[in-house]
């Protein structure tokens, strides 16, 4: 295998709980469902429109941080859904998402009433490539409980480049997929990533070149 770009895949820690701004929804009045519906969502499984939120806000439990945001970033976890600004949803639709699809969401301040500038889509990530090796990888963690959906994480602060370890399976298919080996994953095939870096999109994550085997 060459070592040209198109040999890499990318790690971001774009979905990690760090992101997270404090919004809320009408379908979280509903706690029972809600949960539920969150816990298809983070695998990748639920399919329905109705399940995902069309308009979010600040909720009145966020943190002193989240009320004072007058603009959003890039890319943020609103609540629990991994959410893009527009600029970023552009560059993905060039893309091949495969079954994974952007869904408009409207943002708003709290209160409920004043939008934030700009349009922004939840990202429902349907699309998996199961090519993490863990044993080859460093900055590995285990998990804390034997029947959690994923195996572990890779850490966020203490990880480099090459760090993470893939195999060539990575190359192939889609541009934008999870890892179910690996707790709230974001990878990106190199041409998506490199795509978004020069548009300066990658700004609010740390994103790690991964090492292909």
């Amino acid at each position: 295998m060459s070592e040209t770009p198109n040999d890499y895949i990318w790690h971001s820690d774009a979905r990690n709980p760090m992101h997270v701004i404090g919004f809320t929804c009408e379908l979280a009045k509903d706690v029972d469902a809600f949960f539920g519906n969150l816990q298809l969502y983070r695998r990748g499984e639920m399919a329905a429109r109705k399940d995902l939120p069309d308009r979010m806000w600040i909720g009145r439990d966020a943190s002193r941080s989240s009320k004072a945001l007058k603009t959003l970033p890039e890319t943020f976890v609103a609540g629990s859904y991994f959410v893009v600004s527009q600029n970023v949803a552009e560059v993905l639709q060039r893309f091949d998402l495969g079954t994974s699809a952007l869904v408009p969401v409207a943002l708003f301040k709290k209160g409920n009433e004043e939008p934030f500038d700009g349009s922004y889509c939840i990202v429902h990530l349907t699309e998996k490539k199961a090519a993490f090796e863990p044993d080859q990888s460093r900055n590995f963690r285990n998990p804390l409980y034997e029947e959690d959906t994923y195996l572990g994480s890779v850490s966020p602060t203490r990880s480099r480049d090459d760090d993470i370890v893939c195999n060539a399976t990575a190359l192939y298919g889609v541009d934008l997929w999870t890892d179910p080996l690996l707790l709230t994953s974001l990878m990106l095939s190199d041409p998506l990533y490199q795509a978004l870096a020069v548009e300066n999109l990658l700004t609010n994550a740390k994103t790690l070149r991964c090492k292909i085997v």
